[in-house]
């Protein structure tokens, strides 16, 4: 179909004015297109007056410049002309037109063809076939469409077998028609996999079983054959194999047994797991006798005699699994361990070691091999060769009275005899007893003796005596208050209180149920203490005091100009024990007390009196303590120390309360000159050197009113002119500087 775009034609009036002078430019020209198609491109300009529209002049331009645009499938082509020329009469004009022209329409699909996509689905039984179909000239997609006919090739066609696949072969055909376009018709087949019929479909199968002659690790072998194909679907496939239940009959050392075996295996057919085949076969096998000691072995007897001078030995061998004896007390001759003589001692056998070797060995038992080491002791050579050494130990007292034995052995310096408690034989002419208040006495004697076993030669025998003192036992007081030894009235209290204000004055060591002691302690300040009554360091601290004993007493020259600066009371604390009556202790309350509740205790006789005296290279020092307490005119300033009620030491210039000890310093048998007189005391605890009450204060005795009343010293006594660096003591209080 041929359009022309462009025609123009103006009707010019037939008359101009004859007046007109005609002007003209290139926008008054019409132009004219003739022809009917592509093939005719003809162009004609009428140019027309500006003013009176009156025509002018007809060109014929010339027509060129043909551009082409090629038609698609589905696209129409497309032709453009351009036409040019000169004005005859104007010659300033210029005449140009365009034309479009659509000439001969769309290819359509198919001109060059097409291209076909073939997707199948399904399977062997049922095969389904779609077709895309491309037209090759704009490669677009035109169809997806489904084949008119899906047929079986009989040439295809191909059974399977036990193991191989078959084939069933599909064609699809194809008749399309493309409506206005270019038709389309074609075939395209598929081959599909028959599976395969798998092993035992039809005649099932047919096994073999392979059973192993060795009856120690029986094994069985299956080969399968199928019987539709004839191959083997199994070839010495190893099998399970179990022994059968209650089957053995085990084998002795020299008889024959035999067992049964069960070979089982289930084959699956690996295409069809559903079809399946049970093999399954019995053997018996001899078990042959497995003689003597395979199994559990031998059990050697190694049977020694003799001594170490002439040793023997007998080899027995029994098979353990049949009890029989296979070696029945063969002799073997012993040989010597090199290097195992040991040497006898007192009391100690030496010994020496033989061994032995035991060998049994056939073609059809189990070999046997083993080595035996036996020691044979030497006698002991026995305590006393050389003599002994005795020691008695007594009891110091009569009431402890025993004695001890020990006895050591001079070759070897061991005690044959270890503190053996010995008889005590009295001499009852020697005897003489004690009364409530009389001492007495008596003599026992003891004898000892050690004879060596097996050594009548080395023995010892010897005696001893003891003497000793029967201490007066006391009174035994009644519920009465009565001796019911020598009928002495005693009228205690049942619970005692000691004051510490009052005198002590029992006349005997009685027994109370209870005691109070009613006296003040400061809590954190050591006291004296001289009691007439026995306690325990635990029964103490229940009442939150601790106690702790003399322990020595010491010199020392600080400015090292040749006299004693002070003198140092060395004391321990007790952590356990007992507190004696009569003996002079340190104290310490945790608390400030009122008084101290004990339980039952022994009181002392009111002069059952101990003191203690010390020395050091220059003086003796008594430290006496006293029930009743001492008076002024016996306490000397310079000489007689005590503790002040804080628990410092001060001199003793007042009398001294009850329950209470001073020292005294005497000068000694070394030095004996004044000037040496202890100046300062000093009581250091041993142990707490470090602590607040390791070092208590000091009074120096010459300077001790003016250290009461205002003054500064250090911790050894000296009174200084201004505090020093470290502890200082400031009118009775310690200062750190």
């Amino acid at each position: 179909m041929a359009v022309i775009l462009m025609m123009i034609a103006i009707a010019m009036p037939q008359n101009a004015s004859a007046a007109c002078s005609h002007t003209a430019t290139a926008e008054n020209a019409t132009y004219d297109w003739a022809g009917s198609n592509v093939k005719v491109g003809k162009c004609v300009a009428k140019l027309y007056c500006s003013k009176c529209k009156a025509l002018l002049e007809t060109v014929t331009l010339t027509v060129s410049s043909k551009s082409y645009i090629e038609p698609t499938c589905e696209t129409e082509d497309e032709q453009i002309w351009k036409a040019t020329g000169k004005s005859t009469k104007y010659p300033s004009i210029t005449y140009y037109s365009e034309s479009t022209t659509y000439t001969w329409g769309k290819k359509g699909h198919g001109t060059k063809g097409y291209n076909a996509v073939y997707s199948w689905t399904g399977n062997y039984m049922d095969a389904h076939c779609f077709m895309q179909l491309t037209c090759l000239d704009c490669r677009q997609m035109v169809c997806n469409i489904a084949a008119n006919t899906v047929e079986k090739d009989p040439n295809g066609h191909k059974e399977p077998t036990c193991t191989l696949e078959g084939k069933e072969t599909w064609v699809a055909t194809f008749d399309i028609d493309m409506k206005g376009y270019v038709t389309y018709k074609s075939q395209n087949s598929k081959a599909f996999a028959t599976p395969c019929n798998g092993h035992g479909n039809t005649l099932n199968y047919t096994p073999t079983y392979t059973w192993s002659t060795n009856a120690s690790n029986p094994t069985c072998k299956l080969t399968l054959m199928c019987n539709d194909c004839h191959n083997n679907v199994l070839e010495n496939y190893p099998m399970t194999v179990v022994e059968a239940e209650a089957s053995r009959v085990e084998p002795g050392c020299e008889k024959a047994g035999q067992a049964v075996y069960n070979a089982k295996y289930t084959f699956t057919e690996r295409v069809y797991e559903s079809r399946r085949y049970a093999a399954k076969s019995d053997r018996t096998y001899e078990l042959a006798a497995c003689g003597h000691g395979h199994t559990e072995g031998y059990t050697p007897t190694f049977s020694w005699t003799g001594n170490e001078i002439e040793p023997l030995c007998d080899f027995t061998l029994k098979c353990n699994d049949c009890s029989k004896v296979v070696v029945n007390a063969q002799k073997v001759t012993p040989a010597l361990v090199e290097g195992s003589r040991v040497e006898p001692t007192c009391e100690d056998l030496g010994s020496i070691d033989f061994s032995v070797t035991g060998n049994y060995s056939t073609t059809k038992d189990a070999s046997f091999k083993e080595t035996n080491k036996h020691t044979f002791s030497i006698r002991r050579k026995g305590h006393g060769l050389k003599g002994y050494k005795a020691d008695y130990t007594w009891a110091e007292n009569y009431e402890d009275r025993a004695c001890s034995l020990t006895v050591v052995c001079l070759a070897c310096n061991k005690k044959v005899i270890d503190n053996k408690s010995l008889e005590l034989v009295e001499d009852e002419e020697e005897h003489v007893d004690a009364t409530c208040e009389e001492d007495g006495h008596a003599k026992f004697s003891v004898s000892g003796e050690f004879i060596e076993p097996g050594f009548s030669r080395a023995k010892y025998s010897g005696t001893s005596s003891k003497e000793y003192v029967i201490l007066a036992f006391g009174h035994d007081i009644d519920e009465n208050s009565q001796c019911t030894h020598c009928g002495t009235s005693f009228k205690d209290p049942e619970i005692f209180e000691l004051n510490e204000d009052e005198v002590y004055e029992a006349v005997a060591s009685h027994v109370v149920d209870g005691m109070i002691y009613n006296r003040s302690f400061n809590g954190g300040i050591w006291n004296t203490w001289y009691v007439p009554f026995e306690t325990s360091v635990e029964k103490l601290a229940e009442s939150y005091v601790k106690a702790a004993y003399i322990e020595s007493v010491h010199n020392y020259d600080d400015d090292k100009d040749g006299t004693y600066d002070r003198t140092v009371l060395n004391v321990m604390t007790l952590s356990n024990g007992n507190i004696h009556a009569g003996t002079p202790y340190l104290v310490m309350a945790d608390c400030n007390l009122d008084k101290i509740e004990l339980g039952k205790t022994t009181m002392a006789a009111a002069d059952d009196v101990k003191n203690i005296r010390m020395k050091s290279a220059s003086h003796t020092f008594d430290i006496i303590g006293s029930y009743c307490g001492i008076d002024a005119s016996e306490m000397t300033a310079n000489t007689n120390f005590t503790l002040d009620e804080e628990g410092m030491m001060n001199v003793a210039e007042d009398a001294l309360a009850p329950y209470r000890w001073a020292i005294k310093q005497t000068n000694g048998q070394i030095i004996a000159d004044e000037a040496n007189n202890v100046k300062a005391l000093q009581i250091l605890v041993i142990g707490e050197e470090d602590q607040e009450t390791g070092i208590r204060t000091i009074y120096p005795a010459n300077e001790q009113k003016t250290y009461n009343a205002n003054g500064i010293f250090d911790l050894n006594g000296r009174k200084l002119d201004v505090a020093r660096k470290g502890v200082n003591i400031v009118n009775g209080k310690k200062i750190v500087k």
